[in-house]
């Protein structure tokens, strides 16, 4: 990997990083080598985000699909804290 790529890849995964963990009791874990982001605090099925990115992503599906997929994993009261704060911003 060249140092351009190396670059884009910290720069596709701090923005990643920072949309996943702006939503209610998530948090990021390592697994097979690459990081994965989670809603809640049990393993399994809460594990919610995992994107390869070999190119260039089109951030606002990626944006469309973290939210899409939050709300399939997340308990009713994670739903409820994330609709009081796209309330309160």
């Amino acid at each position: 990997m060249g140092r351009t790529s190396e670059v884009r890849a910290g720069h596709t995964l701090t923005r990643l990083r920072a949309l996943c963990l702006a939503y209610p009791e998530t948090s990021e874990a390592s697994s097979w080598g690459h990081p994965n982001f989670k809603a809640g605090k049990k393993n399994g099925p809460g594990k919610w985000v995992s994107v390869w990115a070999g190119g260039a992503l089109d951030w606002n599906a990626v944006t469309d699909l973290v939210d899409r997929s939050y709300r399939v994993v997340a308990l009713k009261r994670m739903i409820e804290a994330l609709a009081g704060e796209r309330r309160t911003s």
